[in-house]
C-alpha cells in the first residue's frame, strides 16, 4: 500500500534519525522532525508511538534535542479550538517573543479557520523551506513546501535554542 508520503515530492529526502548536536550551531528541530513524518495524529498525543498532535510533536522534539521543555508550558487538558490566545501565550513563554523571518529549525503558529490553533517547524529542503506538522487526511505528521497560502497562515516565528 502506498502512503501519502510516498508520492509527494519530498518523500525521497533523508531521514535524519539521530542528532549530531556537537556539528550544529544549535539544535534543529526540523532534522528531528523528519522521522516522525507518517507518524498518527492523536489529539494531545505525546507518544509517537501511538500518536501526536502538533503541540504533542514540538513537545517531543524538544525533549528530542535535549533541550529543557518546561512542564508548565506542555499542558493535554486542552480543547482542539484554541481558548482566546492562550495558545500564543504559551508559545511567548516557553520560547520568548516572535521574531521576523522564517527560518529551519523554528516552531509556528498557524491560523486554520479563523484564530491561531496550530504549531509546525519548519524544515528546508533544496533550498526551499517546508513546513513540518500533524495534519491532513488521514491526519499524521507530514511534511510539504511553505507556499504563499501557508505563508499567510503563520501567525509567529519562535527561535528554539539555536534555530537560525
Amino acid at each position: 500500500m502506498t502512503s501519502c508520503n510516498d508520492c509527494h515530492p519530498l518523500a525521497n529526502r533523508p531521514v535524519v534519525t539521530t542528532l549530531d548536536l556537537e556539528k550544529l550551531d544549535g539544535p534543529r528541530l526540523d532534522l528531528a522532525a523528519r522521522k516522525y513524518v507518517g507518524t498518527s495524529f492523536l489529539h494531545q498525543g505525546r507518544d509517537p508511538s501511538v500518536g501526536v498532535d502538533c503541540v504533542g510533536l514540538a513537545s517531543v522534539l524538544v525533549k528530542d534535542c535535549g533541550m529543557h521543555w518546561l512542564a508548565e508550558h506542555d499542558l493535554t487538558n486542552y480543547a482542539r479550538n484554541p481558548n482566546g490566545g492562550e495558545l500564543e501565550r504559551r508559545m511567548q513563554a516557553a520560547f520568548g517573543p516572535p521574531v521576523a523571518e522564517l527560518a529551519p529549525g523554528c516552531l509556528v503558529t498557524v491560523q486554520f479557520y479563523g484564530p491561531t490553533r496550530h504549531v509546525g517547524i519548519v524544515g528546508e529542503y533544496n533550498g526551499r523551506l517546508t513546513l513540518i506538522h500533524a495534519y491532513g487526511r488521514p491526519p499524521r505528521v507530514v511534511e510539504h513546501g511553505i507556499d504563499d497560502k501557508w505563508r499567510r497562515r503563520i501567525t509567529g516565528i519562535y527561535r528554539v535554542g539555536g534555530a537560525a
